[in-house]
This record gives structure tokens, C-alpha cells and sequence, in this order.
């Protein structure tokens, strides 16, 4: 009889059943010695069920290769005469009828059975011996119940915690299955995807998002005000200055090198919106010493950038990115100090319907009056009644 690993199991822990196996008084420590692990992980091991239930079938096999020629040795040294050899084997078959006691010697057998014990008084039978072909190889495994903690606060907490991110995933995931629909882009199926399948995908959805907007609002414009696209995606940007518009806007700072050759080749206006270089994503808080200065000092990096790449100068325009990455108290002050941004470069700002603008003591025409009044070229706004 052979016991079938799971295929998901690695070398270091098969090998780790095998040492068992043949020594199963082995110390954790030899076990993660010639299994090449930590003994941290070998104590994982046996505390799994899986583990041990493979290693008990495993051993259990192995020991009972071995039990027919013990047993075969039994009957031998009873047949000699061996009482006590001739107990043990009634003894193991259930077969034990009437005992009497007799002073006995061990044989060699005995003291291979019972290494650590010395000459005692045993048992004898006042019977025949039955056939014992029978006798059934696999011992009963005893069965110990699992220890059950309740546990800790801390423990509480942290399984709260997996739980609500878990949760926030499967929502993230199924609303962008949705606009995926919406869109007419399949999913990504079945499996785990990638990051980067992943990130290509949701990629894929959000273009096709912008471009169906941008399609739809081509449709129906008929002013001649001059257009800016704000999009990260070369595509869209491609589509929108084809169709006249005059500025393309990326809050991501202009990192992706075909959206400048995009800018380059249409000659159009560009605005770089701050974002710190540091940043994994476009809403990551980050911590600033020195808010006015470093921003200055981020956007100066990307203008330089995209000079020596083919841009004009007289077509970039910056904008500090309020509300992008930045804490509340950070945008508040990067607003109210707009004028330590204001050079040789023209400065574009947009606080409209931001949360952050909800917190300054100020009403909405006295913002746009500091901003034009601190040397801002341009202020976003939303149209409202």
C-alpha cells in the first residue's frame, strides 16, 4: 500500500515526512536540519492536520511492513515454549483466556520488546493457541481533541481588520466588472490574475471609459471655447487633439514618455499637475517638511524634464495638485501661500467642490480673488446655476 503526497507539497516538506518516518522520536531540530528548513516552520508543520494525517498513514504503512515478521518471531519463541511470548501473541489477537502466575526469565525476544524493563512476574494461558492470521496490522490511532482559545482582543481586531479589506476588495472588484460592462470590455475571468494583467485591464477599462465620454461630448459640441482633456491615457489624448482641442492635462505629472511625444508632435499647451515622486499611487498621502517648497521643487524636476524631451517652455503651465495626495492642512496651506509657486511659469489651481476648500474661512469669490490676486494664470471652476 503507498500513501500519494499532495502535489502542492514542496521537496523540504516531504523530506521532512521521511525523516519522520524512519525516526519518528526525532528531534524538531534534526527535522529541519536534513529538511533544510527553520524549526519554526517544522512546528507549523505539525500542528497542521493535513501534515500529521499523512505522516500517521505513512508510518503506519512502514510500521506494518514490519509486523508480520515480528509477530512470525512471536509464534516461533512461543512454539519453543516461550510463555511469554505465546501471552503476547493471544495477548495482541484478543484471544486471552485465563491467566496464571509463573516466575519466567526474559528471552532475547523479551528484552528486544522490553529494553528498559527488568525480570518481573508474568502472565501465563491455561489454553490452546487459535490461528492468528487474522490479526489486524494497523493499530487504532488515538484520538486527541483539539485545544480551543478564545482569542484576544488584539486578535478580535486584526480578524475585524482582514475582514473589512477583504470586503472593500470584493466591492472594488465588482464595481469595476460593472463598468467593464458598461463599457463592452470582458473580464478578466476565472483565476487570479497578475498585478500587471491585472493593471493592463483596469488600464484598458478606463480608456475606453474616457474615450466614450470624449466621443459623446464631440457629438454634441458646437461652442468655440478652447478644450483641455485631462487624461493620463496617450490614446485619449491622441483622439482630443485631433478634434481641436488645445491643452492636455495629466494629474499624473507627465511620466508616461508617449503622452509627451503626444504633446510634442501636436504642439499643444501642457499642464503639469504635482505629484510627489515618491508617491505609489495618485491619492497616497504624503508627508511634507516644507509643503510650498518641496512642491516648487517637484514641479520645477518635471519641467526640466519635459524640456529637454521636445517640449516648448512657452507651452507649459504647472499646477500644485490640490487635494492629490496631499492631507487636508496640506492643500489648505499650499492654497493660501499659491503665491510661492508664482515664477516664470504660469500657475493653474483648482480647489472647486475639493473638501478640503470647505474648511477656509472664506467665501468662494473671496478664494478666486486670492488666487488671481497672488499672480494664478488660471483657476478651474465648475459651471453651477
Amino acid at each position: 500500500m503507498s500513501i500519494t503526497l499532495p502535489d502542492k507539497w514542496k521537496p523540504e516538506k516531504v523530506r521532512a515526512i521521511e525523516v519522520l518516518v524512519s525516526n519518528p522520536g526525532a528531534k524538531v531540530v534534526d527535522v529541519a536540519k536534513e529538511a533544510g528548513v527553520t524549526r519554526n516552520t517544522v512546528f507549523l508543520w505539525l500542528k497542521d492536520p493535513e501534515f500529521v494525517e499523512v505522516f500517521y498513514q505513512r508510518y503506519m504503512v512502514s510500521f506494518g511492513s514490519k509486523l508480520p515478521g515480528v509477530l512470525n518471531s512471536m509464534i516461533r519463541e512461543a512454539e519453543a515454549g516461550n510463555v511469554q511470548a505465546g501471552r503476547l501473541v493471544l495477548e495482541h489477537s484478543g484471544k486471552l483466556i485465563k491467566r496464571v502466575e509463573v516466575a519466567n526469565h526474559q528471552s532475547p525476544f523479551e528484552k528486544f520488546l522490553k529494553s528498559n524493563e527488568g525480570s518481573k512476574e508474568v502472565d501465563a494461558v491455561d489454553a490452546d493457541y487459535e490461528d492468528v492470521t487474522d490479526i489486524q496490522v494497523m493499530p487504532q490511532r488515538p484520538i486527541v481533541p483539539k485545544k480551543t482559545q478564545q482569542p484576544t482582543k488584539r486578535q478580535q481586531l486584526k480578524n475585524l481588520r482582514a475582514k473589512q479589506i477583504q470586503l472593500k476588495k470584493r466591492r472594488e472588484a465588482a464595481q469595476w466588472k460593472k463598468r467593464a460592462k458598461a463599457v463592452g470590455i470582458a473580464t478578466l475571468g476565472h483565476g487570479r490574475p497578475t498585478p500587471a494583467q491585472k493593471k493592463a485591464w483596469q488600464d484598458k477599462v478606463t480608456t475606453k471609459e474616457e474615450t466614450t465620454r470624449l466621443n459623446y461630448f464631440l457629438d454634441i459640441m458646437k461652442s468655440n471655447f478652447i478644450l483641455s482633456i485631462d487624461t493620463s491615457s496617450p490614446e485619449v489624448a491622441k483622439l482630443a487633439l485631433k478634434n481641436n482641442f488645445k491643452i492636455l492635462n495629466d494629474v499624473n505629472g507627465f511620466y508616461n514618455e508617449e503622452l509627451i511625444n503626444t504633446a510634442i508632435k501636436y504642439q499643444c499647451k501642457v499642464i503639469i499637475v504635482h505629484r510627489h515622486p515618491d508617491s505609489k499611487s495618485l491619492h497616497e498621502k504624503m508627508n511634507y517638511r516644507n509643503n510650498s517648497g518641496e512642491v516648487l521643487e517637484h514641479l520645477e524636476q518635471r519641467v526640466s524634464y519635459v524640456i529637454d524631451k521636445g517640449v516648448k517652455k512657452e507651452n507649459i503651465y504647472i499646477d500644485p495638485g490640490l487635494g492629490f495626495g496631499k492631507f487636508e492642512q496640506d492643500s489648505i496651506d499650499l492654497l493660501m501661500n499659491i503665491n510661492d509657486l508664482v515664477n516664470e511659469i504660469p500657475v493653474v489651481v483648482g480647489y472647486s467642490r475639493k473638501k478640503f476648500s470647505k474648511k477656509l474661512k472664506l467665501s468662494k469669490k473671496e478664494i478666486f480673488e486670492h488666487c488671481i490676486n497672488s499672480g494664478v494664470t488660471l483657476v478651474r471652476m465648475h459651471l453651477t446655476n
